[in-house]
């Protein structure tokens, strides 16, 4: 608990919107010299890049923030499939349900520029982990939040305008082509 404490309270503060001041690398080299071998894997389980494909044995924060955001991809999917005129079962992940989920990704899904949607869903995200650390102050939880926090910020602060449009470009016309050989997959 003394390593946790330390550790917590010697990070840098994140604020939404700012450059963070340490790197997720440089927070993990800390965080591998604090915690224990189990909890260092939690926390590197806990990562934005790589989200969990089963939530069956996840417990806590970690099982309501999966939840909370293969139900935001899921209604994303939902809307995207819909304009498209594709059936969305395929995308879909088995966990999630709607609720807020649903609202914010209708809100998104209103924006035309990719950029702002990105923007506003990593401030949703981020928003979100804000909300879940009550008053806590030196536990496992709030570690995991700013680790998730800090993934967050350092995506943000990775946007390119130009190279956003450029991969978005090619994602998207690389989504159309596919889901037209599903639509005439789904006409025969």
């Amino acid at each position: 608990m003394a390593n946790l404490c330390y550790l917590l309270s010697s990070l840098p503060t994140l604020f939404f919107g700012r450059n963070p001041q340490i790197t997720y690398e440089d927070f993990l080299d800390a965080a591998s010299r604090s915690l224990s071998v189990s909890e260092f894997k939690r926390l590197k389980s806990f990562s934005n890049s790589r989200p969990p494909s089963v939530l069956d044995g996840m417990n806590g924060l970690e099982k309501e923030y999966w939840n909370w955001e293969i139900s935001l991809r899921n209604e994303l999917v939902r809307l995207r499939a819909e304009v498209l005129g594709v059936k969305p079962d395929r995308y879909l992940n088995n966990y999630g349900s709607a609720g807020l989920a649903a609202t914010v990704a209708r809100d998104a899904f209103r924006e035309d520029d990719p950029l702002k949607v990105e923007e506003y869903l990593t401030r949703i995200r981020y928003d979100w982990l804000e909300s879940q650390k009550g008053g806590r102050i030196f536990d496992f939880d709030v570690l995991l939040i700013y680790s998730m926090q800090l993934q967050l910020l350092q995506r943000y602060h990775s946007f390119d305008e130009s190279i956003g449009r450029e991969n978005y470009n090619r994602v998207y016309n690389a989504f159309l082509s596919e889901a037209e050989s599903v639509l005439l997959e789904n006409i025969s």
